[in-house]
């Protein structure tokens, strides 16, 4: 026979914090990002080749594992 147990799943901030010379400081959340241009993927990796190895292939990867229609139907459109 099955039993079944609870689990208690609590939720943190995870929002990075910075050690500074005052302690630790929540960072505010990023300003302006919604001005951006929506890319495509390999436009919008292009600016981290010089951080990222090979950063390319992990986006063929990517590319070809997401179908192009999510299988729940969800899709984003932009907002003019």
């Amino acid at each position: 026979m099955r039993e079944l147990h609870e689990i208690d799943v609590s939720h943190e901030n995870s929002r990075p914090l910075l050690d500074d010379s005052e302690g630790f400081q929540t960072l505010s959340p990023i300003i302006g990002y919604a001005q951006e241009p929506l890319l495509p993927l390999a436009d919008a990796c292009a600016p981290l080749v010089d951080i990222v190895y090979d950063i390319f292939t992990y986006v063929t990867v990517a590319l070809e594992s997401t179908p192009k229609t999510p299988a729940d139907g969800a899709c984003l459109y932009p907002i003019i």
